[in-house]
């Protein structure tokens, strides 16, 4: 099933990765809103086809474009106890002081909000952490 949503011209191009923060409110009396917020919020997508249509938008105050988009697997860092394939989880509230950790990003992935949901699609290594903390890498949708 082909996703289509609106990007702004700068983002359109094909192989641009962006993760949906939600809807705007400035966007709720615009026509197009149900194709710009069609997409899961703190989902993961690529694009992979930019279509010619161009769109007025009064947010990015220029044009919006008709791109066609997939959704990217997640990776991140959950609890070792939770990390099995099946399970939901969720990133939880760990401190972290180390931000040039390698897997800083996981742990903290940017636009993902700390108590949003994840099925576990499969589960990876274990992760280095400098924290100490018991972490495996796990692939989410």
């Amino acid at each position: 099933m082909v996703m289509i949503t609106l990007l702004d011209e700068n983002s359109a191009k094909v192989g641009f990765e962006f993760i949906f923060m939600g809807p705007i409110q400035n966007c709720k009396d615009c026509k197009l809103k149900n194709v710009c917020f069609n997409l899961d919020i703190g989902g993961k997508y690529r694009v992979t086809k930019v279509r010619e249509k161009k769109h007025q938008c009064k947010v990015h105050m220029g044009n919006v474009m008709v791109v066609e988009v997939e959704k990217v697997p997640l990776e991140i860092c959950v609890d070792t106890k939770s990390a099995i394939e099946g399970s939901m989880v969720m990133l939880g509230q760990r401190d972290c002081m180390y931000p040039k950790c390698e897997n800083y990003r996981r742990c903290f992935p940017l636009g993902v909000r700390r108590d949003a949901k994840f099925k576990v699609k499969s589960v990876g290594k274990k992760a280095n952490c400098a924290m100490k903390y018991n972490l495996s890498i796990v692939t989410v949708e």
